[in-house]
């Protein structure tokens, strides 16, 4: 089982560092939906949502049609502080959310 853990930055303030299984989380990957969140700053939101649901599903496609609906439940409600997330976590809620 996977575990995705996010701290903020202390060089960068409202960005998180984040890893899966203590290994870097593969970022960037959709940087043509990069948007400016609030809570995040400059931090791009919706991108943390759909590298961690892609890494979790191993499925780029799959997380395109999940990422907005996991930012809402998920990553929007983050504390910007210390977090942790289980694959087991990420996967009942996929499964809920899509029946």
């Amino acid at each position: 089982m996977k575990v995705y853990k996010g701290t903020l930055d202390p060089d960068k303030g409202n960005v998180f560092i984040v890893t899966v299984d203590g290994q870097p989380l593969k970022r960037g990957m959709f940087e043509d939906l990069l948007v400016d969140c609030g809570k995040f700053g400059i931090y791009d939101a919706f991108d943390l949502s759909l590298s961690i649901i892609t890494d979790c599903l191993g499925s780029a496609d799959a997380a395109r049609g999940l990422y907005k609906a996991f930012f809402w439940e998920f990553t929007f409600h983050l504390p910007l502080g210390h977090w942790e997330l289980t694959e087991t976590e990420i996967r009942k809620w996929v499964k809920s959310y899509l029946t």
